[in-house]
């Protein structure tokens, strides 16, 4: 056993003073890589598989985000979220329709807009402001999560939000406007291109009254009608060309008329050589109705307008809060407080006169009131039609976003 034990000390002796040569060796150390290195190739070399090209100068993020249609919608404690369109199948009138968003105490959905991923938001604020993001920077998420804030994206003052937002895929189209509406009735009109030079920081969109807020933007081409909506469900419409476009500092003009009772509720834009337009109106309560366009006269800008709905005398204290402006082929999304959602064809909500009382259009649960409601693009627009369902995430779940937020 002595022997084993002193034959296995000289041969750890002879061991370290070899490792010590190498050490002390940079020939001895490039020789053992160098043998290394060879013996990786023979055992595990190959041809290449791969080519070495240009660099890819001209690619962003958005070479890798496949464009569909989506989903957007604003809480009114400002939370946002994104959804692809497919989750939600047209349904019959009359129905209630899927959970949407799950909000959170005293906050509902206040706005839904549909776009594409690649487009661009611009982000009107209630102090007449703008911000500008890229509709894919919105975090996607499933149907019962609750959506992320604007503070994430978008840099606001205190007691200011975002009122409306409005997808735009190119600023240098010609003979493109941006139209807006006030709480108060003032409108304007903008040149989109007079949004293209800026990214991050806000810019003036329109210059305020004292206690006026901007509440609606719509894209034009200079040549509509314009159709306003108050609560009360007086209506007014006017030649879009009343209104000369204006500097993005200046204040606009008076739209209509308010009585101090009534508020306005929805602004619309309407071809007036289009014969098969229909405004939908929906009120609080879930009641609406289909009313052609043409039963409203253009008048000036600035009047009262005219009586478009005959509210029901047994649903005490409803009123107006959604008007769309679509077509028999078109769907609308309609949107509770409580974050419920209907998806619904044009086509199943009856045309009537302005005198009607309109139909049931959506049944409500209990104290829940409708919030909104929007035009759904049609999807066959878009290169990729078929959207994949994400799977349900436990509530308050968000998935991570595709690309960093802007601050």
């Amino acid at each position: 056993e002595q022997d084993k034990i002193e034959t296995e000390y000289a041969e750890l002796k002879i061991k370290i003073a070899d490792l010590e040569d190498i050490l002390g060796s940079e020939i001895r150390v490039s020789n053992i890589i160098r043998e290394e290195h060879t013996d990786i190739k023979e055992r595990y070399g190959d041809e290449r598989r791969t080519d070495f090209g240009a660099a890819a100068q001209d690619m962003n993020i958005e070479d890798l985000i496949e464009e569909h249609p989506v989903a957007i919608l604003f809480t009114n404690k400002g939370l946002v979220k994104r959804m692809p369109l497919g989750i939600f199948r047209s349904q019959l009138r009359g129905g209630r329709g899927v959970t949407g968003m799950s909000t959170r105490d005293e906050d509902y959905i206040e706005q839904i807009l549909t776009t594409s991923t690649h487009d661009y938001l611009l982000m009107f604020t209630s102090k007449g402001k703008v911000h500008k993001i890229k509709a894919h920077q919105i975090p996607e998420s499933s149907r019962l999560s609750k959506g992320v804030s604007l503070a994430h994206f978008l840099s606001l003052d205190e007691g200011e939000t975002v009122t409306t937002a409005i997808p735009v895929k190119d600023f240098e189209a010609e003979n493109e406007y941006l139209f807006m509406t006030t709480q108060k009735g003032v409108v304007k009109k903008t040149e989109v291109s007079a949004f293209k030079h800026f990214k991050t920081r806000a810019i003036i969109s329109i210059n305020l009254d004292d206690g006026d807020t901007l509440k609606w933007v719509r894209k034009t081409d200079g040549n509509q009608h314009v159709i306003l909506t108050t609560t009360a469900g007086m209506i007014i419409r006017f030649e879009e060309s009343l209104v000369r476009p204006m500097g993005r500092a200046s204040r606009g003009v008076k739209g209509i008329k308010i009585k101090p009772e009534d508020s306005l509720i929805s602004m619309g834009l309407v071809d007036p050589e289009d014969e098969k337009t229909f405004i939908v109106l929906l009120t609080s309560k879930g009641y609406g109705k289909n009313i052609k366009v043409d039963e409203f006269k253009a008048q000036g800008r600035g009047g009262i307008g005219v009586k478009a709905l005959k509210f029901r005398k047994t649903v005490p204290g409803d009123k107006i809060m959604d008007g769309v402006i679509a077509t028999r082929d078109d769907e609308v999304m309609i949107v509770t407080q409580k974050g419920i959602i209907n998806r619904q064809k044009i086509t199943n909500i009856s045309v009537q006169k302005r005198q009607s009382q309109g139909v049931r259009i959506l049944k409500l649960d209990g104290d829940d009131i409708v919030i909104a409601m929007a035009k759904v693009l049609d999807e066959s627009e878009f290169e990729s039609a078929d959207v994949d369902v994400l799977p349900e995430e436990k509530p308050g779940e968000t998935k991570a976003p595709e690309q960093p937020p802007l601050v």
